[in-house]
């Protein structure tokens, strides 16, 4: 199984993630959601990302999982 952060740029790499900048980023506890990155629910007792971007895109990450997305997409 591939490392988390070769998944997610994979994921970035074949389009299935947006690579856009982010309008507005927001944190807040999970609410048991899907992460957009490993896949995996956000519990209620982990931090859930939550990314805007452009076109109405949301996108819902663990803590980690947006880092490898912000590295893969050079949005750091």
């Amino acid at each position: 199984m591939p490392s988390l952060s070769l998944l997610i740029a994979d994921k970035v790499v074949r389009r299935v993630l947006p690579s856009d900048k982010p309008l507005k980023l927001w944190g807040g506890y999970g609410r048991g959601g899907r992460c957009d990155g490993c896949e995996k629910p956000i519990a209620t007792t982990e931090i859930e990302h939550e990314l805007d971007l452009p076109g109405d895109t949301i996108l819902r990450f663990h803590g980690a999982c947006a880092n490898y997305w912000r590295a893969a997409t050079g949005n750091d």
